[in-house]
């Protein structure tokens, strides 16, 4: 589609599976270990193209600021 979101943040990406996350045989690298937690997918769903421009279109260099 040729579009530039402008606006990425954690808050924009979503994960698409709403399996529960799973444990994994890693250790977490803090004081207190505990399992590391990973999800079923790493598919994602990007939200809120609000602020989205077409690739053609004139561009600040500063593309958006909180």
């Amino acid at each position: 589609m040729r579009l530039v979101h402008t606006d990425l943040k954690p808050e924009n990406v979503l994960l698409v599976s709403r399996a529960p996350f799973r444990h994994t045989s890693k250790m977490t690298a803090s004081r207190i270990q505990k399992p590391v937690l990973v999800p079923p997918s790493t598919d994602v769903r990007l939200i809120d193209f609000g602020g989205a421009t077409y690739d053609h279109e004139k561009k600040s260099s500063i593309i958006n600021t909180r």
